[in-house]
This record gives structure tokens, C-alpha cells and sequence, in this order.
């Protein structure tokens, strides 16, 4: 019929589009249960180089040996293995730092509240990433300090990266609440939340 336009749409699926998806709440006292395995291998890159490392100052020992090596050249060979040797110590030291401060951070974080996300949107393996360009960082790498503030913002780390989740920290005294049975008014109107606190009924 002429004059006629498209049928109204329906309220309630106009008002489900336009509604404020609600925030996730966390338990204020962090994850309880067991800390998942570590996932990622040893560092590669260094375990390899200081076995490289170790295998020159072996055959540089051994050069050394020769009795009728000149002084000079004896010398020379002297320093460039005392060379070897301070970076074949500072790796070995930063790996063993490395690995004893993932372990600890990696328990750490595994106590935290966004941890119960963590482990249902099973980001393990994004976790130890982080765990692991953290701890660099801390031992002074600073390309991988920018890697971890990345990747700490993605995992909810810092009050905007929740916000950005819609995650929240919810105190125990709230979750007691919320827990608690109602009756009357508020067992009927208890769902209602006001105007602009950021969370929608239901």
C-alpha cells in the first residue's frame, strides 16, 4: 500500500543493540588452585651462544698449551679468552636470574584475580611471554621492556587495559552481597542497577 514504510523494529532487540555490555567481575582474592606448567622452552638464543662461548675458550686453552706459542701471540691469547670468559659468566648469571625470576613472577601472577580470565580464555602460553620479556627487561634488555608493557596491557595488567576488557575487581565485601539471598523489595528490584553506573540489569 502506497505511503507505507518499513514495519517498526522491535524495542527490546533495539534496546539489546544499543545496551553497555557488562563488565566481567574478578574475585578480589585473586585465583585459588594449582599454577599451570610453564609452557615455553629454555632461552635458545642464550643456552646456545654460551655453548659456543664455552667451546672457543676450551680450544683457545688448549692453544694455549703450546709452549713455543711466542710471547706476543701468547699475550693476545690470554686476553681474548679473559674477554670470553667475563661475557661466558655474565650469560650464565643471566640465565640462571632469568630462570629463577620467571619462576617466581609465573607464580605470582598466576594468584592474581585477572588470572581467572586467564586461565578460561586458556592464555597460557600468553602469559609466559609476558612472564618471560618481563623478567628481561628487569635484567636490563630494553627492547624487551616495550614487549612487556605491550603485552601486559593486553592481559588486563594495568587499570585502563581492564577497562578496555571490561574486567573489574570485585571486592569480597560486594561478592558477599550480591551472593547473599534477598527478599521483598529487594529480592524484586535488586537486579536494577542506576543510570550510568557502567552495568547493565538483568
Amino acid at each position: 500500500m502506497a505511503g507505507m514504510g518499513p514495519p517498526p523494529k522491535d524495542p527490546e532487540k533495539r534496546a539489546r543493540r544499543n545496551a553497555t555490555p557488562a563488565l566481567t567481575a574478578l574475585p578480589e582474592q585473586g585465583r585459588t588452585g594449582r599454577v599451570p606448567a610453564w609452557p615455553l622452552p629454555v632461552d635458545l638464543v642464550r643456552t646456545t651462544r654460551l655453548k659456543v662461548l664455552r667451546a672457543r675458550i676450551k680450544d683457545m686453552q688448549v692453544l694455549a698449551d703450546d709452549p713455543d706459542m711466542p710471547a706476543k701471540q701468547r699475550a693476545q691469547l690470554d686476553q681474548d679468552m679473559a674477554g670470553l670468559i667475563e661475557t661466558a659468566a655474565i650469560i650464565d648469571e643471566q640465565l640462571k636470574q632469568a630462570r629463577k625470576h620467571e619462576g617466581a613472577l609465573w607464580r605470582d601472577l598466576w594468584k592474581t584475580p585477572m588470572a581467572v580470565e586467564w586461565e578460561r580464555l586458556r592464555w597460557t602460553r600468553e602469559v609466559a611471554l609476558y612472564v618471560r620479556m618481563q623478567v628481561q627487561a628487569e635484567l636490563g634488555d630494553g627492547k624487551a621492556a616495550s614487549e612487556a608493557r605491550l603485552r601486559g596491557d593486553l592481559l588486563g595488567l594495568t587499570p585502563m587495559a581492564l577497562l578496555r576488557l571490561r574486567w573489574r575487581v570485585q571486592p569480597r565485601e560486594q561478592a558477599a552481597t550480591a551472593a547473599a539471598p534477598r527478599s521483598g523489595a529487594r529480592a524484586k528490584y535488586g537486579h536494577l542497577r542506576a543510570v550510568g553506573d557502567g552495568v547493565t540489569g538483568g
